[in-house]
C-alpha cells in the first residue's frame, strides 16, 4: 500500500511540474499568438534592454540595439553579438556563446514587457522582461 501511495504521490508531483510548464501549445491555449515580423521590427527599431532567465536557469541582461548589435551579460561573464528578425523570429548570434553559431526564437508577448521565446525545435528558450 505505501508503495502505490509513493507511486501515486510521484506521479502527482510530476504531472504538477510537467504541467506548470510554459509551452507553445500552453500560450496558444491562452489565446496568444507568435509576435509578427512588424512587431518585432517596431520592437527593436529603438534600444532594448531586457532582463531575462533562460531555459537552464542562468540569468542576465540582454541588450540589442536597432543597428543589429546586441551584447548579452550575466553574472561572471558577458557577449556580443549581431541579431535580424527573420521570418518572424529573433535570430541572433553571438561571438562565444552556441560557438557562434545564429539561434532563431519565436516570441510571445505575454505581458505590457513580458516575453517568452521558444528554440526552433519548440523547447523554452528564456522568459524576459523589458527594462529601461
Amino acid at each position: 500500500m505505501r508503495k502505490l501511495f509513493l507511486v501515486a504521490a510521484g506521479s502527482a508531483l510530476l504531472a504538477t511540474v510537467y504541467g506548470c510548464a510554459t509551452t507553445e501549445q500552453s500560450l496558444r491555449a491562452k489565446g496568444l499568438a507568435p509576435q509578427t515580423q512588424k512587431e518585432l521590427e517596431d520592437l527593436f527599431a529603438k534600444p532594448v534592454k531586457l532582463r531575462f532567465e533562460n531555459n537552464t536557469g542562468g540569468k542576465g541582461t540582454a541588450t540589442y540595439m536597432p543597428d543589429g548589435t546586441g551584447r548579452v551579460e550575466w553574472p561572471g561573464g558577458s557577449d556580443t553579438g549581431r541579431w535580424q528578425v527573420k521570418d518572424g523570429k529573433i535570430c541572433m548570434t553571438w561571438t562565444k556563446l552556441r560557438d557562434g553559431k545564429e539561434n532563431c526564437v519565436t516570441s510571445y508577448k505575454t505581458g505590457p514587457k513580458e516575453y517568452t521565446s521558444f528554440n526552433p525545435d519548440g523547447t523554452l528558450n528564456a522568459t524576459s522582461t523589458q527594462i529601461d
